[in-house]
């Protein structure tokens, strides 16, 4: 079986790491950015994968947000499924599905395995 690939877009280094080391180690490929510019860049490029976890919250200096990240994913790659995920209780206008911080990492792969179908 495939490995299903997590694209990862969250501006905080502690948890960017710690969600991708648990994952990983529960059989997961993950790809992760802390800016919203570098995944934008990295998805008009062709990158590949199954699901989107995006920080909604997520801003940069060059006036990128999460939002934005989700948006194009979705013009780009409309069939994936992205995942909002912040400390609001408020589901990004075109996202499949949320998570509210904080998580755990159960219910991170609950949220996967409910949007992505191998």
């Amino acid at each position: 079986m495939k490995k299903i690939s997590v694209l990862i877009v969250e501006d905080s280094r502690i948890c960017v790491e710690m969600m991708s080391s648990l994952l990983r180690k529960r059989g997961f490929y993950i790809n992760y950015y802390q800016e919203a510019k570098k995944a934008i860049e990295e998805i008009e490029n062709g990158l590949l994968y199954d699901i989107a976890i995006v920080d909604r919250s997520l801003g940069d200096s060059e006036a990128y947000s999460g939002d934005d990240v989700i948006d194009l994913s979705k013009k780009i790659n409309p069939d994936i499924p992205v995942i909002s995920f912040c400390g609001y209780k408020t589901k990004a206008l075109r996202a499949d599905g949320h998570l509210v911080k904080p998580v755990s990492l159960d219910r991170i792969i609950e949220e996967i395995k409910v949007h992505v179908h191998r």
